[in-house]
């Protein structure tokens, strides 16, 4: 098993921050020569039903 350098290993956790939690909505990874540069987390709210 090859280890993840550490810039990997911070990326990912980064996406994986900013999945927790989202219940609508997406999240958009933007790269750039096979690197992450930009995570950007669109979440929408749903009021309750009556």
């Amino acid at each position: 098993m090859s280890k993840q350098p550490d810039a990997e290993r911070d990326a990912l956790e980064l996406v994986r921050a900013a999945l927790a939690g989202l219940r609508y909505g997406e999240i958009v990874v933007a790269v750039h020569e096979g690197e992450i540069v930009q995570i950007a987390r669109t979440e929408k709210l749903r009021p309750p039903r009556r």
